[in-house]
């Protein structure tokens, strides 16, 4: 389903973070980033999308919140990159035109899918209302780093909808997204995995595996990093989907690492040492 493939790319998409080698600290120290913090511009688009010229078709309710930085292009390209893909990105000139694009892309993937309505007796069933929600917010920024959150809800019948949130952390200096690769020595993933379930432990007020099962999580030796994290000024923040290693009622999973935690992993010349 067209849908449904929509928000997988896109969240999937987001934890695909450049592996690229940062600037170290001096290079960094000596960016073109001011101490200054970014200013927002926010485009909002709603629409409802109709399958069909009678009013028996197939709805949509869309909705778009698109939040960018004001003034700094690099970081302005590399945040639209991540969020709608650099192939829709590349040749359009303004947010706006970004936004007017991928609504297109939204109902056009809607028009594919959606089904008519042949039968008065149908109504009821097939004309619960579809829905595609998408926003992004900007949850922490300093003169280093920039922490973008980006929620995508979609609803094309069934039980219940699809939602999902990815985050996204930018590098000021470069524009670069920022993965564990970036921040972490060669062979971290041992003992970030462990750390990680160490701190679901101290959430859920447990002290093993078996207890961690015994609240709903799926095999908790199999948790691992997933590269959907943002990242702050004392704490790095990662989170775990709907069924991602839990169940749907458990809901969104979400793992705070202070920085003190991590110190044993931390790669020489990450953007991490200006915190710790």
């Amino acid at each position: 389903m067209q849908i449904k493939k929509l928000i997988t790319s896109s969240l999937v998409g987001l934890g695909l973070a450049s592996t690229l080698s940062l600037p170290s600290c001096t290079d960094r120290a000596s960016s073109r980033v001011s101490n200054e913090l970014l200013q927002l511009d926010t485009i909002v688009s709603q629409e409802v999308f109709l399958a069909g010229d009678d009013s028996l078709g197939s709805s949509m309710r869309f909705s778009l919140q698109y939040v960018y930085p004001l003034g700094d292009t690099l970081l302005a390209n590399a945040l639209a990159r991540q969020i709608f893909s650099s192939d829709l990105v590349a040749g359009l000139t303004s947010p706006r035109e970004l936004v007017k694009v991928y609504r297109d892309q939204v109902r056009e993937d809607f028009m594919i899918e959606a089904q008519p309505v042949d039968s008065l007796q149908e109504v009821d069933s097939e004309r619960i209302p579809w829905e595609f929600r998408q926003s992004n917010e900007f949850v922490y920024q300093d003169k280093y780093l920039v922490s973008v959150t980006m929620s995508q809800y979609t609803y094309a019948g069934g039980a219940h909808g699809y939602y999902g949130t990815a985050h996204i952390c930018l590098d000021r200096a470069t524009g670069r997204s920022l993965s564990e690769t970036d921040l972490f020595v060669e062979g971290y993933e041992d003992a970030l995995d462990q750390i990680i379930r160490q701190r679901l432990m101290h959430q859920y007020n447990v002290s093993s595996d078996e207890e961690l099962e015994q609240e709903g999580f799926f095999s908790v030796s199999d948790i691992s990093a997933n590269g959907n994290f943002y990242l702050t000024d004392a704490e790095m923040i990662y989170c775990y989907n709907t069924y991602e290693i839990a169940p749907y009622s458990m809901g969104q999973i979400i793992v705070q690492i202070p920085y003190d935690l991590l110190s044993s992993i931390l790669r020489s010349g990450s953007i991490l040492e200006a915190y710790v």
